[in-house]
C-alpha cells in the first residue's frame, strides 16, 4: 500500500473511532433514567447567534440557556476549590484566568431567582424614597429599578446557578432533590465585578458557559419564529420545553411545544 493510501486510511480510521466514541458518550448519557428534568420557557431559552446560520438549514436548530449567576456564594475559597489560583491578597492576573471545567447547579424560580427580585425591590423602594425627600425628582423619569424589576418578573430568565465544583457528585450529594436542581457540565471562568466610576473592585464574578442545545427535527417548528437577533423573550413565541440531563450531565430536549 502507499504511503498515500495509508494516510488516507489512517485519516478514516480515526475519524470513525472518534464519531463511535462520539456517538457512545451521547448514548450513555441518555442511558437509563435522567439525572433531573426540567420544564423551561422561552425565558430561559435563546436561540444561538451565528452568522453563519442566518436564513440557513442550521437556523432554528439549535438553543442556548439563559442562566443568571445567583450573589452571595463565589468567593475566595469558592474560586481556589475550583481551581483558580488566586495569587497573594485574592488577586488574579489576567494571564491567570483560564478556563476550569467543572459543573454546576441550575435552580429554576427558586431562592436565588427570588433573592434577586428582592434586591430589586429593595432598590426600587429606596430609589422611591429619595424621589419623594426630593421635589426637583417628582418629574423625573421613572426609577431604573423599576423596570429592572418589570423585566425580572416578566421577561428575564428564572435559571439561576447556585454552586458549583469539579466533581458532580459532590454537588450532587449537596442538593439531593433532583425536583428543584439540575447538576449539568460546565466551562468556568473567574472576574471581578467593578465600581463603575472609581477604580475597585466589589467582589468575585464566575461566568459560566453550557454546551448549546440541538432541536431534535420533530421540535423545529416550535422554534420556527425565533430568531438568533431576538435577545429578549418578549419577542420569542412563547414555549414549554423539557430539558432532561444525563448520567454525564449534560442536558437534551425530551419534549417541546408552543404555548397559547
Amino acid at each position: 500500500m502507499s504511503p498515500l493510501k495509508r494516510t488516507f486510511w489512517l485519516g478514516a480510521g480515526l475519524i470513525v473511532v472518534s464519531n463511535v466514541l462520539a456517538l457512545g458518550g451521547v448514548f450513555y448519557n441518555r442511558s437509563g433514567e435522567p439525572d433531573s428534568v426540567l420544564r423551561l420557557s422561552e425565558r430561559e431559552l435563546s436561540m444561538v447567534y451565528n452568522p453563519l446560520r442566518d436564513d440557513s438549514d442550521l437556523a432554528g436548530q439549535v438553543l442556548e440557556l439563559e442562566v443568571r449567576v445567583a450573589k452571595g456564594w463565589v468567593t475566595p475559597d469558592k474560586l481556589t476549590a475550583l481551581g483558580f489560583d488566586m495569587g497573594e491578597n485574592g488577586t488574579v492576573e489576567r494571564r491567570d484566568r483560564i478556563e476550569r471545567d467543572g459543573f454546576v447547579v441550575l435552580e429554576l424560580n427558586g431562592a436565588g431567582y427570588q433573592a434577586a427580585l428582592a434586591a430589586v425591590e429593595l432598590e426600587l423602594k429606596q430609589e422611591q424614597d429619595t424621589a419623594s425627600s426630593e421635589a426637583e425628582q417628582t418629574q423625573a423619569q421613572p426609577p431604573s429599578a423599576e423596570y429592572e424589576l418589570e423585566r425580572l418578573r416578566d421577561v428575564d430568565t428564572r435559571l439561576y446557578v447556585v454552586d458549583a465544583d469539579l466533581d458532580a457528585a459532590r454537588l450532587r450529594e449537596r442538593y439531593p432533590d433532583r425536583s428543584r436542581y439540575s447538576v449539568v457540565r460546565a466551562s468556568l471562568r473567574m472576574g471581578w465585578e467593578w465600581e463603575r466610576r472609581v477604580p475597585r473592585d466589589l467582589g468575585y464574578l464566575l461566568y459560566v458557559d453550557l454546551a448549546d442545545l440541538s432541536v431534535p427535527g420533530q421540535w423545529r417548528p416550535v422554534f420556527s419564529r425565533w430568531h438568533p437577533y431576538d435577545r429578549s423573550a418578549e419577542e420569542r413565541n412563547k414555549v414549554s420545553v423539557e430539558l432532561a440531563f444525563g448520567k454525564r450531565f449534560e442536558p437534551w430536549i425530551t419534549a417541546a411545544e408552543t404555548v397559547e
